[in-house]
């Protein structure tokens, strides 16, 4: 005899949320995430400082590093990196 699942139980895994809520636009030829303007960049910069902190506080340890924005010739879009400040031509 075999067991049957109610069917108010989900048999399958949901991603979690931040891997659910993928930005459409992340089509920069460079393979980075492609921000459309200033302010979603701003957003995500600010999104991972909030992680950042968090983590902290639950004694975890992190890998965002993002620290600044910068406008993209490729894509005409912005991107976020950890590099404090823009390098030395």
């Amino acid at each position: 005899m075999s067991r049957r699942t109610p069917s108010h139980i989900r048999t399958t895994r949901r991603a979690p949320r931040h891997f659910a809520k993928k930005h459409p636009d992340r089509s920069c030829d460079s393979g980075k995430i492609r921000y459309r303007d200033h302010a979603a960049a701003v957003s995500a910069l600010h999104s991972a400082a909030t992680a950042r902190h968090f983590a902290e506080l639950a004694g975890h340890d992190t890998r965002r590093r993002e620290s600044r924005i910068y406008g993209c010739a490729m894509c005409q879009g912005f991107h976020l990196t950890s590099m404090r400040e823009l390098p030395a031509a």
